[in-house]
């Protein structure tokens, strides 16, 4: 009887703490062209960014390769091609960007680093997976068509309120 209890209550807590498990926030270790330094990115909202929702980039350094003299700038490169400049700041070891990812795809994020009289260069791609997709930002407006919609009502009160008026004239007329 003991052994059954032990087990019961084994079984109890264990589904019990599986219910207060935190997530685990993936972070991305990159390291720059020349293989030397090493920088772990990590994006918010949980490493999987929304495609039309802002998202915050921190790119932390290793072996101290940022200081207060540093500037670093960012560039996300999309699936055709295109590049986008980006601002980043430098907090310490840490380099803050924040951008919002137009539409699921693979996006280049490429952060240049100047610190110590030298460029280096961290790359990284990443799926976007969740959002918008292009065809959302792609959708044609018929901006042409609301507004011929809008003036044949206009047209059709205004013919409307004529025939009312001539109701007579036109019963009169076909006689």
């Amino acid at each position: 009887m003991a052994i059954r209890m032990g087990i019961l209550l084994s079984l109890v807590m264990l589904f019990a703490s599986s219910l207060f498990v935190e997530k685990a926030a993936a972070h991305i270790l990159i390291t720059d062209e020349s293989s030397v330094h090493g920088a772990i990115l990590h994006i918010t909202p949980e490493d999987n960014p929304v495609a039309g929702a802002e998202a915050t980039l921190y790119l932390n350094t290793q072996k101290k390769l940022l200081n207060t003299y540093s500037s670093a700038n960012a560039v996300i490169i999309d699936q055709a091609g295109h590049s986008v400049p980006v601002n980043s700041e430098v907090e310490g070891a840490t380099i803050v960007t924040d951008y919002t990812f137009p539409a699921q795809g693979v996006y280049q994020i490429v952060y240049y680093v100047q610190s110590n009289g030298q460029e280096y260069i961290f790359k990284h791609s990443q799926r976007i997976s969740r959002g918008m997709t292009s065809t959302d930002t792609l959708r044609p407006q018929y901006i042409w068509a609301e507004v011929l919609f809008i003036a044949s009502l206009v047209g059709m009160i205004l013919l409307y309120i004529i025939v009312i008026n001539r109701r007579h004239d036109i019963l009169h007329s076909g006689m």
